[in-house]
């Protein structure tokens, strides 16, 4: 069996593979650890889906001749120049309404709907927070010069939040290794006063409890977006974010059910022991 990666043969070491999926899974291994991913995967000459679904997936590789590869850069570029163009869009839109020019913001409002399809794609979770559950207010259709001195300032204050996350998101394309660095050392940080939370809560500060917990969720986000980007190491950085992230739902659920004692123990026996390790595998320091 020859493999082909976009055309060129290559010299691919198969070990305990055995079927057609297990020979997909090594691909995609190695193209994730060289930072491409796979867009098309074809068997003697016939695409096959991805992954390797029905009986394809467990095909032996006896009978095959040839597996051919297209593989394509990891798409970073793609989200750092739509990033921009969202993030030159609210920097504009700001500065619109800071000279409360009704003209320049007419025409700013017009392309609001492109940009808010652009948001749904690389920054879709900003959406529902309080900040920005009333988005759908720009695609009035309205006069600019209709708007009351509070409903600009209530626009100002989203143009500034959303331009503000666009830049963070951003940054964690453009300078990963210092907004890995930067993440770290704010986790450790934070870590006490995560140990702290069943404390707050029981002594009834939960406004205390609620920021710390707030601070910490938007830190772990950030680091998991960070994580995901990162080649090499990608299984146990898979195992520690899938693990997370089951604790993060189960969080929630608690908060949903207003169980003060399991989001305590959530923070003190669940979330705050992992914190060094994910300040770790942010810094690439452990295995």
């Amino acid at each position: 069996m020859k493999i082909f990666i976009n055309g060129e043969p290559v010299s691919f070491s198969l070990e305990n593979e055995k079927t057609l999926f297990d020979v997909f899974g090594a691909i995609s291994g190695w193209a994730a650890d060289q930072g491409i991913r796979i867009s098309c995967f074809e068997v003697d000459g016939e695409p096959i889906h991805i992954p390797p679904i029905g009986t394809w997936a467990g095909r032996p590789l006896e009978d095959i001749l040839t597996i051919a590869v297209s593989a394509e850069q990891d798409k970073p570029a793609e989200d750092i120049h739509d990033l921009e163009v969202i993030r030159d869009y609210f920097d504009l839109f700001e500065k619109a309404l800071a000279a409360d020019d009704e003209k320049a913001l007419g025409e700013i409002l017009k392309e609001y709907p492109y940009i808010r399809q652009a948001l749904e794609v690389h920054i879709k979770d900003i959406f529902g927070s309080a900040a920005f559950d009333k988005d759908a207010f720009f695609s009035s259709g309205r006069d600019p010069a209709s708007f009351t001195p509070a409903e600009k300032t209530a626009m100002k204050s989203y143009v500034q939040a959303a331009g503000l996350v666009v830049r963070d998101r951003l940054a964690e394309i453009t300078q990963p290794a210092q907004e890995a660095a930067n993440v770290s050392r704010l986790l450790l940080a934070v870590k006490p006063s995560l140990e702290n939370v069943p404390v707050l809560l029981q002594s009834g500060k939960d406004r205390e409890a609620m920021q710390s917990i707030l601070t910490y969720t938007e830190l772990a986000l950030k680091a998991i977006r960070i994580l995901s980007r990162k080649h090499g190491g990608q299984e146990a950085r898979a195992v520690f974010c899938r693990e997370l992230n089951g604790i993060l739902n189960e969080l929630t659920s608690a908060f949903q059910a207003r169980d003060s004692v399991l989001i305590g123990d959530l923070f003190e026996y669940e979330i705050a022991p992992r914190t060094d390790r994910l300040a770790e595998l942010l810094m690439g320091e452990c295995p």
